[in-house]
Formats: C-alpha cells, structure tokens, sequence
C-alpha cells in the first residue's frame, strides 16, 4: 500500500502546520550537551549530558500523550499503535564533542537562513525529531498500520553503540527498521570500522607538549605542541597560512588550523596535525627516533586511503579503505595518536590489525585496537532498497541510485534495518568547506529537508507496513 496523492497533501498540510514545533524541539535537543562517554554512575551510564537529553525526550513525547519508556539510562522508546511485530526508527540523542570553530555557541541552538545551527542538529538529533513527528502524524490524520512502530532514542551511537546492544538484549528487535543518520534515499551497504591508538615509547625529545582533536572519528581540526625556547627562529621561519608560531612564557607555541571532518569523509578535511608535523620537519629541528616517528605519522596523515601503511584496498560499489588521525597527546615523552579506519564492506579487521600492527610496529607503536566492527553489505537491488529509493526519489523529485554509507549507523547491530535519510545532501553548499556538516563547525540542519523528511518516513513506515509480512 502506499499513500495516494490526496493522502500525500493531507500530510503535507499538517506538517506544514508543524513546522514550526519541528524546530522547536530540535532546539530543545540541540541546547543540551550530550557528549556520551563512559560513567560508572547508574543514574547516567553515559554521563549526565545524555541522561539530560533522555530526560528531555522524555518530556516532550508525554507533551504528545506519548509514553517514552527510559531503559535503565541506557537509552529511551516509544511504542505506538496496536500491532504485534513492530517497525523501528533508530536515533541517537548524543553527540561528539563540539570542537573549534564556531561561529558562536556551538549549545545554543540558531534558528539562521533555514537553518537550525548547533551540535547535533544533524547527527543525530534531527533524526530523533523525523521519527517523533513521523508518528504524531500518523495518529492525527487516523494512519493505521497492522505493524507497531517503535521509536527509538539512543545515549551512545558516537561512543562503541553500547545503548542499542543493551537494548536489542533486553527487549528484542523489530521485524524491520530505518534509521535516520544518513541520506536519501536508501543505502544498501555500510563500511566497517577499525579505531584505536598508536603509542611511541618516550622518543619526544623537542617537542615538550602535544594536544590534538578531540575524538578519534572525526578528522583533528587544531593541534597545539611546544618547543624550546631556542627553536623559534627555525619554526617561525617555516610557518604557513594555516600554522601560526608564537613566543610564550619562554617557549615556542606551535599553533595549526586544519579543516575537522568526519571520518567518513576525509577528502574534505586538513588535517592539522600533519599541518604541524611538516613545518616541524621542515625546520629541521627534529634528531633520531623522534624525527622519524613524526616523518612516519605525518606521511600517513597525508594519506587518506592506507597505502604508507599497508592497508589500502577498493572493492568498487563497496567502496574503498579511508583512514584518518583524530587525536594526538604527548605523556612521559610517550606519543600517542587515535585513528579511525573506515573499510569497505567484505574487507575485516582481521585482514587490516595484523598488517597494521606490523607496519607501525616497525616505527616503534604499539597498536590498541579500541573498536573493530565489520560493516553490512545488501544487493543495490534488494527489495526494499529497491522500495525505498523509489519512494524517496518520487518524494524528493530525485533521481538517485541506492548508494553505500561510509559513517557508520546502528545498522551494524540492528538486524533487518537501514539507513534512510533524513538529508538529501551531508555537504551543505551554504556552507564554506569545513563548516556546517555533521562532526563540523557551525552544524547545520535544513529546516525544509527536516520537513520533507518527516512526510517521506510517514510515506515511507506506510509502505513498509504493506510490504513486510
């Protein structure tokens, strides 16, 4: 079954009429800091940002006469209508940490230009939004489905995807789900991850501190390292556009500027630790092991597809390895650098770690693989993502072709799911490069896509109800 074209206008209408509540709940989302990392404390297993998000959630779904069940702190849900199996919807409530760059609060949600500016408008928050008005809509124009729908809000997509483990354990999955933490119209394939660190012993013998990025998947925008009193000349001799050189409190600051970006899409990023590193190198500062473990590193930033370390492969449709460095640090005059692999669907970490320990190995890291999961790979032709692509494509007056995801969604833990919207395009052309899209700067959100999106996953859990038996 699917939605005819007066029923099609009906929901165009009332979501119109929506529109502005849309925006207002996702700035209430986006004004709270949600960065999920571990905590002991049961009350808030992710931290207390992400137990603040639930909470908030929480609220605005009973503001709809909605029941949102809250597991264990662990993540929240919704169960709407009276069927036995279900369709889900998986979001995510938390975020990476807000970064540099801004333009102001990266916390305090901007309502701009069509625009909903702030961490997490995009990833994910907007997509706890398409699924909640999605459903709304659904009960107020009468919608009936013989299947359940299931929204779901996550507390730890950014950070190892615990939430959603803990929850397909305790409750069980859907028969079949979407998850809004991509494009449209539908992906038939998702890379796998490889992440973790590289850690030197104590080599550094110039450089006397280190501090780089903030979380190993997205690409490292800032990068601070200081040296000697004695080297300023050298290094300020050899500064660039992008790498300032100060004299401070009788040291020399190195300071670089890249461009941060997921790492899902190293192509549009500098990374400013190699921007560092090579005016380093080229100030001839550096002696022995330390100057070759910064040459080594530095060479590899430079390369976003493996091949300094071994690693490269393209499997075509299935894409190609990309890797990036996230975050550098300095202890004990120990380096260590978090990276993040993304491979293709069909590659493993079982080929990758082994030749990745060995080529850094021999560069004097020792590798911790911190999280390696293999990604999941359909035929562009299955059924559904046949189903989906065409009604999105209908919807959006696109004509695109299933296509692989390179992020990384809860579709690697969640079986029979998808990921499916809600943006038509993750490179915002009213942005500069580095700036506006998920894990960037100045995130950014189209209000008319957020609408949009909202009336394809209505058209979209109709059409699923018809066609999964």
């Amino acid at each position: 079954m699917k939605l005819s074209p007066a029923e099609l206008a009906r929901v165009e209408g009332y979501l119109n009429e929506r529109r502005g509540d849309m925006v207002d709940t996702l700035c209430r989302l986006v004004s709270i800091p949600s960065v999920s990392r571990d905590d002991p404390d049961p009350a808030h297993p992710f931290g207390p940002g992400c137990r603040a998000a639930l909470d908030e959630m929480q609220k605005i779904c009973a503001e709809k006469g909605l029941v949102m069940v809250n597991h264990e702190n662990y993540c929240g849900s919704v169960r709407y209508g009276d069927g036995e199996e279900e369709l889900g919807v998986f979001s995510h409530l938390d975020v990476v940490p807000a970064g540099t760059g801004w333009t102001g609060d990266p916390f305090l949600p901007v309502v701009e230009n069509g625009f909903v500016r702030g961490r997490g408008a995009i990833d994910n928050k907007a997509g706890a939004v398409v699924g909640l008005y999605a459903v709304e809509c659904l009960r107020a124009l009468g919608i009936r489905l013989r299947h359940a729908v299931r929204l779901f809000y996550g507390c730890s997509e950014e950070d190892m995807m615990n939430d959603v483990l803990y929850y397909g354990e305790k409750v069980g999955w859907p028969k079949f789900s979407l998850i809004p933490d991509a494009v449209f119209p539908a992906a038939f394939a998702e890379k796998g991850i490889c992440a973790g660190y590289l850690t030197s012993g104590p080599v550094a013998r110039e450089i006397r501190s280190l501090r780089a990025g903030t979380v190993t998947n997205a690409v490292a925008g800032d990068c601070v390292l200081t040296l000697a009193p004695e080297h300023f000349a050298a290094v300020h001799a050899c500064r660039t556009e992008r790498v300032r050189v100060t004299f401070e409190n009788n040291e020399t600051v190195v300071r670089a500027f890249g461009l941060a970006a997921h790492a899902s899409r190293p192509q549009q990023s500098v990374n400013a630790i190699a921007l560092a590193f090579d005016v380093l190198l080229a100030a001839g500062i550096l002696r022995g092991e330390e100057r070759g473990l910064i040459s080594f590193w530095a060479r590899c930033l430079h390369d976003f597809y493996g091949g300094e370390l071994g690693i490269a492969l393209d499997r075509g449709e299935y894409g190609e390895l990309t890797i990036i460095g996230g975050t550098a640090s300095l202890e004990d005059g120990c380096f260590r650098f978090g990276f993040n692999c993304r491979y293709p669907a069909g590659d493993s970490c079982e080929r990758i770690v082994p030749r990745l320990d060995a080529v850094c190995g021999a560069h004097g890291l020792s590798l911790a693989v911190e999280e390696g999961v293999d990604g999941f790979c359909m035929s562009p032709d299955h059924p559904l993502v046949t189903a989906l692509t065409a009604l999105a494509n209908e919807l959006t007056g696109e004509q695109r072709a299933p296509y692989l995801m390179n992020g990384a969604t809860y579709c690697r833990d969640i079986p029979n799911s998808i990921p499916f919207g809600p943006e038509m395009d993750q490179d915002a052309p009213a942005f500069p490069v580095g700036k506006g899209g998920i894990h960037q700067a100045d995130e950014s959100m189209s209000i008319d896509e957020l609408v949009r999106a909202v009336k394809i996953y209505v058209a979209a859990l109709v059409e699923l109800d018809a066609l999964i038996q």
